[in-house]
């Protein structure tokens, strides 16, 4: 049993079941936790014989956004009597498409992660249209408490909110053979006596080189936990992925430890990544999970963590896992000396840490979508 059980809020609204499909829209350029979360839900919906669509909407933030017919249709009314499903919250806030879309439908709206505290452009701009938008939304659906309370805060009724986790696909991450390991530390040059630390996410502004650090992922935290780890090994190793690392392979550069980093063309790729590791690293100050929580779990990498999302809500300290404060580098550089040196607390972990994974299997998850959120409003479903 992990600290947070799987709490779920249901929807607001007097249920009217009309709706015979589910649409999804979201997505956008190298949101791999958007589109994959997507592609399980409706994987899910779709093995219960329901009719489940994605509709990837490209976006860049307040600009252009794509796929136009089936924006056009929107606008138009011509998408009727539909659960209409925005995994994007940029795109159903933007120019407040919200107010175009025909009153038959019934629209969800996902909002992950966003953290007044920590002050992300636009943020508070998106959460004062959130509580605008709400009256035309039967629920929206967060991933951990921190997102709901965040929400509340805003002033969004707790009855409209439904805390639902992320997923992991269990048939594809798995615990690696030593034969694994090793293939995948020999191709990607990590010598066997390194320490591998991971860190596979999007720290820096922009698609570019990113130099300018994304505060809210705690690159600067990383880099210090870095900088104290290093003092006590001298065999450290640091593995990224993920676009615009810049800023961390800066700072790395000038601590003088090694790192190899691969921007991943296809999510599961990632997987050998893992397998690759020693431990992981979260050193975010605003996540709604993250995704790294439920895929170190499901690989067997021992995992530090800030106390952010999913993570504040599952990690049980010394138990599945360990977790400082926010911005405690000293904490992080402090658990992970531990994690290396205990050869059973690693272990223990790395067992608990298996078997609670399981609650999060991606066919679970999607139970709980259908359950939670949709079977009320569709035609003919067993609610």
């Amino acid at each position: 049993m992990t600290k947070s059980k799987q709490d779920v809020a249901g929807a607001v609204g007097s249920p009217t079941a009309t709706a015979t499909t589910i649409d999804y829209i979201g997505g956008g350029r190298g949101n791999w936790v958007l589109n994959w979360e997507t592609r399980y839900i409706v994987r899910g919906l779709r093995a219960q014989k329901l009719t489940a669509r994605p509709q990837n909407i490209g976006h860049t933030r307040w600009g252009k956004l794509g796929n136009c017919w089936y924006l056009l249709a929107l606008e138009r009314h011509l998408i009727r009597n539909r659960i209409l499903h925005f995994c994007n919250r940029y795109v159903y806030l933007h120019d407040a498409l919200y107010k175009r879309i025909h009153p038959s439908n019934t629209v969800f709206l996902t909002w992950f992660h966003g953290n007044p505290k920590f002050g992300q452009a636009n943020l508070m701009e998106l959460l004062e249209q959130l509580v605008k938008a709400s009256r035309h939304l039967r629920g929206i659906v967060v991933s951990c408490k921190i997102s709901q309370q965040v929400l509340v805060d805003a002033g969004i009724a707790p009855a409209q909110i439904a805390t639902i986790p992320l997923s992991i696909d269990l048939e594809t991450f798995s615990p690696p053979t030593d034969a694994q390991r090793k293939s995948v530390r020999d191709r990607l040059g990590i010598p066997p006596s390194a320490i591998c630390i991971g860190s596979f996410q999007k720290d820096g502004k922009g698609w570019g080189e990113g130099r300018e650090p994304k505060l809210e992922k705690g690159p600067d935290v990383f880099l210090d936990a870095i900088a104290r780890l290093h003092e006590r090994y001298s065999n450290l190793h640091v593995l990224l992925t993920g676009p615009a690392r810049g800023y961390v392979k800066q700072g790395l550069e000038a601590i003088g430890v090694p790192y190899t980093h691969s921007y991943l063309q296809n999510y599961l790729d990632i997987v050998d990544y893992y397998r690759a590791l020693d431990l992981y690293i979260i050193a975010s100050r605003d996540e709604g999970g993250p995704k790294a929580l439920l895929e170190c779990w499901a690989t067997g990498v021992p995992l530090v963590s800030t106390q952010v999302g999913m993570a504040a809500d599952l990690i049980q300290h010394r138990c599945n896992g360990t977790i400082v404060q926010i911005e405690d580098a000293a904490g992080l550089s402090d658990c992970a000396a531990m994690l290396i040196e205990d050869v059973e607390l690693r272990s223990a972990c790395r067992d608990r840490a298996l078997n609670d994974i399981s609650a999060y299997d991606w066919s679970r998850v999607s139970e709980l979508y259908y359950k939670t959120l949709y079977a009320p409003y569709l035609r003919g479903s067993a609610t």
